[in-house]
């Protein structure tokens, strides 16, 4: 067997050539390797990641998940292009989202001072790791 579920995403994320080596060595990596070779994006100590978990997820909740969908899809549409060809490309992409009406909802009500529906979303009860609540 060979990790060809994989690799498509390990050689976009790390280049081929690197993605080569791993799979062929089979070499485990610690966490610090992993981020210096862009397999991860971030490192945590033990301690301190349900704090930081808590807070990357807090972020992505508050965030409209069409925003987050567009965001994804742009990123792909640019990837490759000349900065003048991705810079008509977003102001397009700009133009058209402003024209939206959830993206004007969440403009006025960050004038308003307050923050779109949406972002109320995470509120954990649980400790997301061991099912334990905060207050044992």
């Amino acid at each position: 067997m060979i990790p060809a579920n994989v690799l498509p995403f390990l050689v976009e994320r790390i280049g081929e050539r690197r993605a080569s080596w791993l799979t062929m060595t089979a070499r485990t990596l610690d966490a610090g390797t992993a981020r210096t070779i862009g397999l991860v994006d971030e490192v945590f100590a033990t301690e301190a990641l349900e704090k930081e978990t808590r807070g990357f997820m807090r972020t992505m909740m508050r965030a409209d998940p069409h925003a987050l969908a567009a965001t994804k899809s742009f990123i792909s549409e640019i990837a490759g292009l000349e900065r003048d060809e991705a810079t008509q490309a977003a102001a397009r992409s700009l133009l058209e989202l402003a024209a939206r009406p959830e993206v004007r909802y969440a403009v006025a009500a960050f004038e308003d001072g307050g923050l779109p529906a949406w972002s109320l979303r995470f509120k954990p009860e649980q400790n997301l790791w061991i099912g334990e609540t905060d207050n044992e």
